[in-house]
């Protein structure tokens, strides 16, 4: 059923004649996109035949900077390409910045499935390489997104295995990772924050477990830990209290009432679970403490295994005295499944520096179940 859902929204929103700007999301008619002339600069006309030639005299350049309303330069896949948008929400601290650059590193190396991911603008590249570098190579965990920064990430996505003859399906995945500041204070509804949220497809709402004050207690997680995890803070939290501000925050930038759900697939992510799946609560064959199996070999998501550790997770903070936690999601989200990963594999040392090898845990199982409830894999 998802789809066909996914399918009938791809046609309302993307045609021959239409497009999606990946940066204010406005539904618009190519022929009023701008065309600019990249030797001249000058604002060409369109005309039926690509890629359009400057017609002012004495030029003759090619016209092949398109310019959305929006004043932002539109890269040939998100003009030509249905869009996959996703927003990140979370507080401060919780992870985002970590989980997403990590995530998109291991989804270009995914070998179970046969997807090819590419950058659709030098900022993006820039942005993500820069993260990569701080990872993978410094080993130091890379700066909190800053507030105010309002500019999407934007990637190509093809699935080989929905190749038909010469065609490859492909399709503009942009992802939106806002700052925790910006979804604390921030709830003008006119802001870049509250627009890319309010024109997901999907959401992945990133929460820290261990400023959560069952898992602190439960896990026997000392002081220094916990104020690592808040950087630099040791109290923890009323995670009630930050998963209601985060729901207010998500309803009031898509214009839904306190007593409606939220009707698009949400995955709720528990960073830093390398330190929780090791603990008594998951038995030695949960699939929590081994390495997923959430692609199947026939290129499929394997939706019983995300289907069991969501249940686990959930069981979990209801036996820790967390219900509450589980209950105000069940209300508020229609569509939604928990997620246990860690970005790293080991927290970092006392000094902040990472693991000299970097081993991410089921980092993947959240984009993979989104990406199937939105019909791009099977």
């Amino acid at each position: 059923m998802s789809n066909h859902l996914f399918e009938r929204n791809k046609k309302k929103v993307f045609s021959d004649r239409m497009f999606l700007c990946p940066y204010c999301f406005r539904i618009l008619r190519k022929e009023n996109i701008h065309y600019i002339c990249a030797d001249c600069r000058r604002t060409v006309v369109p005309r039926l035949s690509k890629p359009y030639k400057c017609s002012f005299p004495g030029c003759g350049g090619l016209a092949i900077v398109r310019k959305c309303m929006c004043g932002e330069s539109i890269p040939l896949y998100a003009f030509e390409t249905p869009n996959l948008q996703f927003s990140i929400v979370g507080m401060s601290n919780s992870g985002k910045t970590n989980y997403i650059t990590v995530m998109l590193n291991e989804l270009s190396r995914i070998t179970s499935l046969p997807l090819a991911l590419g950058c659709q603008t030098l900022e993006t590249w820039t942005h993500h390489d820069k993260n990569v570098n701080y990872i993978y190579e410094q080993h130091i965990v890379p700066s909190a997104t800053a507030a105010g920064e309002a500019m999407p990430q934007i990637w190509y996505l093809k699935n080989l295995l929905k190749k038909s003859g010469d065609i490859v399906p492909t399709y503009t995945f942009t992802v939106y990772d806002g700052a925790g500041e910006d979804h604390e204070n921030n709830m003008d509804v006119n802001s870049p924050v509250c627009g890319y949220i309010k024109n997901s497809k999907a959401l992945i709402v990133v929460i820290d477990p261990l400023v959560i004050p069952g898992v602190i207690s439960s896990c026997g997680l000392d002081s220094q830990m916990v104020k690592n995890s808040l950087n630099g803070d040791s109290n923890a939290k009323n995670i009630s209290n930050v998963l209601i501000d985060l729901i207010l925050y998500i309803k009031t930038a898509r214009g839904i009432s306190a007593n409606e759900m939220i009707d698009i697939p949400v995955a709720v992510v528990l960073t830093k679970f390398d330190t929780i799946m090791h603990t008594d609560y998951f038995s030695v064959s949960s699939p929590l403490k081994s390495s997923s199996v959430a692609v199947c070999s026939d290129g499929t998501v394997n939706l019983s295994e995300i289907k069991q550790v969501n249940d686990e997770i959930q069981n979990w903070f209801i036996e820790i005295g967390e219900s509450g936690f589980i209950n105000n999601l069940k209300s508020n989200f229609e569509n939604m499944m928990l997620f246990g990963v860690s970005s790293y594999g080991a927290p970092p040392d006392t000094s902040g520096r990472l693991p000299e090898s970097i081993r991410p845990h089921r980092v993947l199982d959240p984009m993979l179940w989104l990406f199937k409830v939105n019909g791009f894999v099977d």
